[in-house]
């Protein structure tokens, strides 16, 4: 069984960061901790994803890196601090991550419909935050439009089960 050491590198580095924070040698305000954070997790995981054969950790690793880039925006003015805006970029860093995650690594096609699903939850968000469409626009749209999230997510197990079943 092959051993995993994400876990142990990521408590020494947390820990030497927090030591160096409690000497004053870094400072570090807590947006600045979790942008931090995000980077080393994310780095972590993709250098693990980069050693392993089926590429565990792709996703997740790129999601906090491009968590960690939205938030350094963020912190030097480049892009607005809101919640609505912070929520549809996050559902946006989801969704290009398990999209990127099924086309390097190979992931299942749920993979994908779940990033297609996190875009079309992102698009209406960031819209209305640009004023793009109205909220009423927007209500037009979801509850017209909804059932192409159940299509989506039948595609996929189709797909998925497909997939599965040639592959024995």
């Amino acid at each position: 069984m092959k051993r995993s050491y994400f876990f142990p590198v990521a408590l020494i580095v947390s820990g030497v960061l927090l030591l160096l924070n409690q000497f004053g040698l870094l400072f570090l305000s807590r947006a600045l901790w979790i942008i931090t954070f995000s980077l080393l997790i994310g780095s972590l995981l993709i250098f693990k994803a980069a050693g392993s054969e089926k590429k565990e950790g792709l996703a997740s690793g790129s999601f906090f890196i491009l968590f960690a880039g939205i938030l350094i925006l963020m912190k030097f003015g480049y892009i607005p601090i809101d919640d609505k805006l912070g929520f549809g970029l996050t559902a946006l860093a989801f969704g290009f991550s398990e999209i990127m995650a099924y086309l390097v690594a190979r992931r299942s096609f749920m993979s994908f419909v779940f990033g297609f699903i996190a875009l079309l939850v992102a698009a209406p968000v960031l819209s209305s935050y640009y004023h793009l469409w109205t909220i009423w626009h927007m209500y037009d749209i979801i509850s017209t439009y909804w059932p192409i999230l159940l299509v989506a997510l039948g595609v996929g197990f189709l797909v998925d089960g497909y997939q599965k079943k040639t592959a024995k």
